[in-house]
């Protein structure tokens, strides 16, 4: 009879839990923020993203800007921070965690970003001057799935390059 591996409470694995708490955190506040407090934070990336692209020439019309700014909302305030919560969320799984099958981490981090993703457009929903809507739902998750995805590739092409190489 074997007995089970006693996981060890390792410091990436709080490193890993504080940064996925930290990101969730944002993710939850910043939907509870009214749509006027919400525009501004949007355009003040706007502005100085457009700022940048003026220092090297490119000057947008304002329907390009308006194409953007959106843009902009979408891929940054979404598709991004969801990436990188979902890396941090399968990452902190793995490393506080003695599970043995190696989907279940991947499974559980998107079960978590789904709930997050969830959670921030239901607070939408009763936040004055926003609404949440199911795009945004699919724009989270999309980025939350590629960001498990690529640390659960990562880890594992790790994985069998340290079993090579300790077989060598």
């Amino acid at each position: 009879m074997t007995k089970p591996k006693k996981r060890v409470i390792t410091t990436p694995g709080i490193i890993y839990l504080s940064l996925f708490v930290a990101f969730a955190t944002v993710i939850l506040v910043f939907s509870a923020f009214s749509g006027e407090i919400s525009s501004s934070q949007s355009n003040f990336v706007v502005d100085i993203l457009n700022s940048i692209l003026r220092f090297f020439g490119v000057i947008l019309n304002e329907s390009q800007l308006d194409t953007f700014a959106f843009f902009v909302r979408k891929i940054i305030g979404h598709f991004l921070i969801f990436l990188l919560d979902g890396i941090f969320a399968y990452l902190m799984l793995i490393n506080l965690s003695i599970m043995k099958k190696k989907w279940l981490p991947v499974i559980l981090a998107i079960s978590l970003m789904i709930m997050i993703a969830g959670a921030s457009e239901l607070i939408q929903l009763f936040t004055s001057g926003r609404s949440g809507n199911f795009y945004d739902v699919g724009i989270d998750l999309s980025g939350a799935m590629l960001g498990v995805a690529t640390a659960f590739l990562v880890t594992l092409s790790r994985k069998e390059k340290a079993e090579h190489s300790s077989a060598s």
